[in-house]
């Protein structure tokens, strides 16, 4: 905030050397600077709006892509700036610890998959799969760690299956909102985090499961391909 309120202050004929931003919609014009930058810019469809394109291809000198996953979309749509791929901290996950006084429900094995579960989550392909493999005899839960968004109809998906299936595997949902040390609790109360997306810009929810020794399954397309292989990920 001081840093925006010096800039409010600052001669406006006054050229920065450099301006980077970073936000959502990205709006590029308008930087006051010789060499202008939007960085860790992260998008997960594999089209992209034209008049982005052309503003950006205007205005920028560069970008940073959280993931080649988005380099690559960016390429393919028409951007011709100079880029690389910045990637996504991760290691701070090391030195959470998590709270050994927060317990989840659930059977012996337990699928876990954490998201916003918007429709690009793909949630409903991972509850018709988990349907298909499981029942609720067999000693498997899945936990699915999320929030409540005008995207998310989980609840009634969920609700729906088990009406058309009465012998629906055990599914656990988290509302709540919980606390890092919390989350790894989750994520260490589990066994493997499966993650259906159709397109992620990184994914960290993956890179935070193998850094609390999960099997991750997921797609492989995506920005979580930088980090999720043969020898990480199935």
């Amino acid at each position: 905030n001081a840093l925006y309120q010096k800039s409010l202050m600052d001669n406006e004929m006054e050229t920065n050397e450099v301006v980077s931003r970073n936000l959502y919609p990205p709006r590029v014009s308008e930087m006051n600077g010789e060499i202008k930058l939007l960085h860790h810019y992260a998008w997960e469809e594999s089209g992209f709006p034209q008049h982005w394109v052309k503003e950006f291809n205007n205005h920028l000198s560069g970008m940073t892509c959280l993931s080649e996953h988005v380099r690559k979309i960016m390429i393919d749509n028409g951007v011709n700036l100079p880029m690389i791929t910045s990637g996504c901290g991760t290691d701070h996950w090391l030195r959470v610890q998590p709270d050994q006084d927060y317990s989840v429900e659930g059977k012996a094995f337990r699928f876990l998959h954490v998201s916003s579960c918007f429709p690009r989550k793909g949630v409903n392909i991972l509850l018709d799969a988990f349907g298909k493999a499981f029942t609720k005899e067999d000693d498997v839960s899945l936990v699915i760690k999320t929030f409540e968004n005008p995207h998310n109809t989980l609840i009634q998906d969920l609700e729906q299956r088990r009406k058309d299936n009465p012998r629906f595997p055990d599914v656990v949902v988290i509302f709540d909102d919980i606390t890092e040390a919390q989350l790894k609790a989750v994520y260490e109360s589990c066994d493997i985090l499966v993650a259906p997306s159709l397109a992620e810009g990184f994914g960290l929810p993956m890179a935070e499961a193998i850094y609390s020794g999960l099997g991750v399954v997921t797609n492989s397309w995506g920005g979580q391909l930088d980090f999720c292989n043969s020898e990480t990920a199935w």
